[in-house]
């Protein structure tokens, strides 16, 4: 039961596996690669483009790594995620942000910016956490549940709280 829109932009390593009632578009500028060992559970939602005239960037998925039931990746503006990464349940990555500041234009015809997000190896993402686009989260670094995060998190930094906030580290 899982949809996956232009494969042909999709490379798999062994053994990926995707779960039931999960929608997989992978039409991107640069398509979407997962590692070897990939396990994506039910209910993802993954995109990098909502119209075929403006392509967003893509996704990299790292081997060994672990998204959590219902997980959400925007991957408009790219988004690279490590080697044995753990996401929990809920988590969402947009990489995309709508333009709105100007007042005389309608908000759907301002366009949209697009940074990228880039999740280094050996992180641990919480149930519901929300990444922003622009933000790079270090290698090792853990993030509890139901944190957003609007800036970086270095290397080996527990985060949480909304905004994310540096509350230890794991060194």
């Amino acid at each position: 039961r899982t949809r996956l829109l232009f494969p042909g932009r999709l490379s798999v390593g062994r053994n990926v596996w995707i779960g039931d009632d999960s929608y997989v578009n992978a039409y991107a500028r640069d398509g979407m690669r997962f590692g070897d060992d990939v396990r994506i559970r039910e209910g993802a939602w993954i995109q990098a483009t909502s119209t075929l005239d403006q392509p967003g960037v893509g996704l990299v998925i790292g081997s060994d790594t672990y998204i959590g039931p219902r997980c959400l990746l925007g991957a408009g503006g790219g988004i690279r995620i490590g080697t044995r990464v753990t996401f929990g349940a809920g988590v969402q990555l947009l990489a995309e942000n709508h333009e709105f500041r100007d007042g005389s234009r309608p908000i759907q015809d301002q366009g949209v910016s697009r940074s990228g997000i880039t999740v280094g190896d050996d992180v641990w993402v919480g149930n519901s956490v929300i990444v922003l686009d622009g933000v790079t989260v270090g290698a090792g670094a853990v993030i509890g549940a139901g944190a957003v995060v609007t800036g970086d998190v270095a290397p080996q930094a527990i985060v949480v709280g909304n905004p994310a906030r540096v509350v230890g580290t794991r060194s």
